[in-house]
This record gives structure tokens, C-alpha cells and sequence, in this order.
């Protein structure tokens, strides 16, 4: 039964090994890297007024007058401005790695990137709407929601997608886990 053990220990060893260096490369290279050089892909920078024009409609929709100009979303007598790390992109991120480097089939990971990435967008929609409803009514709360509150609700809602569908479908593949 010890010998059993020892030789299950060297190769879930490899696999978690596997799994950090797999993980931190990819989250390095999409948002470590990028962001201690002051830059993001430029696919990031087009995310600003997509997401400036989402946020302004939704405003518009709960009945604030709403304008968007670029990456400004200007209601009442103050406003937003989108930037990078408003986007998600942080958060998709570390999502986006934790999936690839997960061992498990390329369907498994195509289907979690497919429902999370989206999931992830509308959380940080949300996010961004309840900031902005603050900014509107409770200044005061803004810095505290925007810095605290938020940056850890994104965080755990990651990693409760992360968990369901390590839960749900990674661990249950019939198939033999592979990594990217």
C-alpha cells in the first residue's frame, strides 16, 4: 500500500507542477507582464469603448441621461472613464490561464472558456453599473466600492467559476486529462 503511494505521489507531483508553471507563463504573459510595462494588447485597449458604450446603455436604461464619448461615459453631473482595468481583462485573465493550465480535455477547457469568459463580462457589467449608481448617489462609498468591495467580489466569482467547473465538469471526464 506505501509503494502504491510513493509512485501516485511523483506524478500528481508533475501534474501540479505542470499546472503552476503552465499557469503563471500564460498569466504572465497576458497580464503580469503587459501591465508592469504599462501596456495591454491592443485587443485591450478596444475593450475601453465597447465597454464605455455597454455601460452607457444600461445607464440609459435605468433611466439616467447617459452619453458616451470614447472611452467617457458621462451621467448627471459626473461621470466614468473606462480604462483597461475596467474591462475584465484581469479577471479574464486569470481565468483564461487557470482553464488552459487545468489538466483536463480541450473540450472541457473550450467549454469553460465559452460560458465563463461571458459570465465574467456581465459580473464586471454589473460591477460597473453598481459604480457608477454609487458615484451617482453615494460619492462617498465610490473609492471604497471601486477599491475594496469589487476587486474582491470579481476575485471570488472567478474562482467560484473556476470551482464549478473544476466540480462539474473537469473532474468528471471519462477521458485521460491533457494540458495544453
Amino acid at each position: 500500500m506505501r509503494q502504491r503511494q510513493e509512485r501516485k505521489s511523483p506524478s500528481s507531483k508533475r501534474r501540479v507542477a505542470r499546472f503552476l508553471i503552465v499557469f503563471f507563463a500564460l498569466w504572465a504573459l497576458l497580464w503580469a507582464v503587459p501591465y508592469m510595462l504599462g501596456t495591454f494588447p491592443p485587443g485591450v485597449k478596444r475593450l475601453c469603448p465597447i465597454t464605455a458604450t455597454w455601460l452607457g446603455n444600461i445607464l440609459s436604461l435605468l433611466g439616467f441621461h447617459a452619453t458616451v464619448d470614447g472611452v467617457f461615459v458621462n451621467y448627471g453631473s459626473t461621470g466614468l472613464a473606462i480604462i483597461a482595468e475596467c474591462t475584465g481583462y484581469t479577471a479574464m485573465a486569470l481565468f483564461f490561464s487557470v482553464i488552459v493550465a487545468y489538466p483536463s480535455s480541450i473540450v472541457a477547457k473550450l467549454i469553460g472558456l465559452a460560458v465563463g469568459i461571458p459570465l465574467i463580462l456581465a459580473f464586471n457589467m454589473l460591477r460597473l453599473v453598481v459604480m457608477a449608481v454609487v458615484l451617482a448617489y453615494r460619492p462617498r462609498y465610490f473609492e471604497f466600492a471601486h477599491l475594496y468591495f469589487w476587486q474582491v467580489a470579481l476575485i471570488i466569482f472567478v474562482v467560484a467559476i473556476v470551482v464549478f467547473w473544476i466540480e462539474r465538469l473537469a473532474s468528471r471526464e471519462k477521458t485521460r486529462p491533457v494540458s495544453c
